[in-house]
C-alpha cells in the first residue's frame, strides 16, 4: 500500500501483522527524495504537466473561484471540504487496474488490507 501526499490526510494505523502473510509493505514516498535540486523539480513538473496535457493523467476540477473570492478559496482548501480534501488524487485511477485497487474511504483500513491479502 502506498500513501501519497498530505492532501489525503493522515491514514489510520494498519497492523504490520496483517501485511506479513504475503510480504506486503507500506511506503510513503516524499517528493523531496526525488527532487533534490530545482532542475529536478522543474523536470518532474514538466513531465507531470505533459502527462496531464496528453490525457495520460486526468485532472478533475471540482470547484473554481473568481479572483475576488481568493480568501474563500483558501479557506475551503484549509478545511478540506469537511473531510473530502481538495486536490486529493487518491480517488483517481492513474495506473491500470492491474497495478492499483482503490479502496473506498468507507472501508476501514484493516479490512481493506485483509481484502488485499486474499
Amino acid at each position: 500500500m502506498v500513501s501519497f501526499g498530505q492532501s489525503s490526510g493522515v491514514i489510520d494505523r494498519v497492523p504490520l501483522s496483517a501485511l506479513a502473510p504475503k510480504s506486503l509493505f507500506l511506503t510513503r514516498p516524499s517528493m523531496m527524495q526525488y527532487t533534490a535540486t530545482r532542475e529536478e523539480l522543474l523536470e518532474t513538473a514538466g513531465e507531470l504537466f505533459a502527462n496531464v496535457a496528453s490525457g495520460v493523467l486526468k485532472v478533475r476540477v471540482t470547484k473554481t473561484y473568481p479572483l475576488v473570492e481568493a480568501v474563500k478559496a483558501h479557506t475551503d482548501l484549509e478545511v478540506g471540504y469537511a473531510g473530502n480534501p481538495m486536490g486529493s488524487y487518491t480517488e483517481e485511477q492513474i495506473l491500470p487496474a492491474s497495478f492499483i485497487v482503490p479502496v473506498p474511504s468507507t472501508i476501514y483500513p484493516i479490512v481493506g488490507a485483509a481484502i488485499m491479502l486474499k
